[in-house]
């Protein structure tokens, strides 16, 4: 079930609460021009070319078996866009991270991942996706490099 408004809607990089006010009467208007409809058309009636890119971007790697590492609520939002769209996109997506941003952790609700981190970022720039990243590699490298005690012979 999508999001309200106001979970969807939270401060951004510093939004006082009369300007967090005018995006939920934005996010509002937007939602309800959809009048319920989830095709490409409505994609198109609300989302910018960024979003709909990287949209694109996340079902072509899930074509690709390619994994993708999401950071924060913008390239969470699209990629919920890629997994209504696009019906297993999901299945290559890590959650880099949770951001302070309300909404964000609705959209990973939505697409049933947990973020590698839960530190309420909110810097942008990809700075969550950066700071998971050595974890990630950190984790294949141990299920991939390190010698089991079966295969030392012990």
């Amino acid at each position: 079930m999508p999001a309200s408004a106001h979970t969807a809607t939270g401060s951004g990089a510093g939004a006082d609460a009369a300007m967090r006010g005018i995006k939920r009467d934005l996010v509002a208007a937007a939602v309800a021009r959809l009048d319920g409809r989830t095709d490409k058309a409505a994609l198109a009636a609300i989302a910018g070319f960024e979003i709909v890119a990287m949209a694109g971007f996340y079902a072509q790697a899930a074509r690709q078996g390619v994994p993708v590492l999401l950071d924060g609520y913008v390239t969470t939002a699209a990629a919920l866009i890629a997994e209504r769209l696009c019906p297993g996109t999901r299945a290559v997506m890590i959650a880099g991270h949770l951001s302070a941003e309300p909404g964000h952790r609705a959209a990973l609700t939505q697409l049933g991942l947990t973020p590698v981190l839960e530190w309420q970022m909110r810097l942008g720039e990809g700075s969550g996706a950066l700071v998971a990243l050595p974890l990630l590699d950190s984790a294949a490298a141990l299920l991939c490099d390190v010698a089991r005690l079966a295969d030392i012979g012990t």
